[in-house]
């Protein structure tokens, strides 16, 4: 509990969106990182943000509910964070006490993350070994466990097993034809029981960008039945405007931007 309680303290003053670096093609692996690799190499990565995720923050008891559970013995949890760049959203999970694994393709994003969470928590970093087709580094962060994997998302196992899965901007960085295969390994992961917080976006094209419509792509409410009603127990949340607050959508001619926030409980 006190560990807990240190934690949501150093995260309580930090907000921010983050859009992850990742694929829009199923064609390959190579083909699904390489736009993202150029951004990375070129600093283009607006979408990340020196905070915690405030929709994490605020719907953290959906996720992890037995953390709120005076008394409860507690099982280390597994949470998963596709996609994951290096948002200051993994150093915060594990050291809730959690097993935390971020995926992401991006080398450099792995090894800014890294320096980061030096700086931030102090640790010290595995070497990387290999794990079947992924690159691994781990550290301990307040007694939990952060586990670093570089390498293409959709080669995840899905022997692998979660208890939740903290989806903050990923289904929305995939090209809407390649969402069914994400939705399904995502479910093949996640055990009976287990909850996905989903963020999604909702925006009109891009029309200062040529009629743009992503990424971030667009994804409603029967998007996000259709690809999960079967597996899942669907909770909507929340849906707020984001456009007072990022008014680079209005330069990319959206006129409206929001977040759509749901609780996906696994049947």
């Amino acid at each position: 509990a006190a560990r807990f309680a240190r934690a949501m303290a150093a995260a309580s003053a930090m907000y921010g969106g983050f859009y992850v670096s990742q694929a829009d093609s199923m064609d390959s692996g190579k083909t699904r990182l390489s736009r993202w690799i150029h951004g990375w190499s070129i600093n283009r990565t607006g979408f990340h943000r020196e905070h915690v995720n405030p929709n994490l923050l605020r719907f953290l008891p959906e996720l992890l509910p037995t953390l709120f559970k005076p008394g409860v013995v507690q099982d280390t949890k597994r949470v998963l964070v596709p996609l994951c760049g290096k948002t200051k959203d993994l150093g915060f999970l594990a050291g809730l006490g959690t097993e935390t694994v971020g995926v992401e393709g991006v080398t450099a994003a792995i090894e800014q993350l890294a320096e980061d969470l030096k700086k931030d928590h102090d640790v010290t970093l595995s070497d990387v070994t290999m794990q079947g087709a992924f690159k691994e580094r781990k550290c301990e962060i307040n007694g939990g466990r952060l586990i670093m994997l570089q390498g293409d998302f959709f080669e995840m196992s899905k022997s692998e097993k979660f208890d939740a899965i903290w989806d903050r901007a990923s289904m929305v960085a995939i090209r809407p034809a390649d969402r069914k295969q994400y939705a399904d390994l995502l479910s093949s992961m996640l055990r009976p029981g287990g909850k996905l917080l989903l963020v999604t976006v909702e925006h009109d094209p891009f029309k200062n960008q040529g009629g743009k419509l992503g990424p971030p792509f667009s994804i409603e409410d029967t998007d996000v039945t259709e690809l999960y009603g079967k597996d899942f127990n669907i909770k909507f949340l929340e849906r707020h405007s984001c456009i007072e607050n990022e008014p680079h959508w209005i330069k990319k001619g959206a006129s409206y931007f929001n977040e759509g926030i749901y609780i996906l409980e696994k049947k």
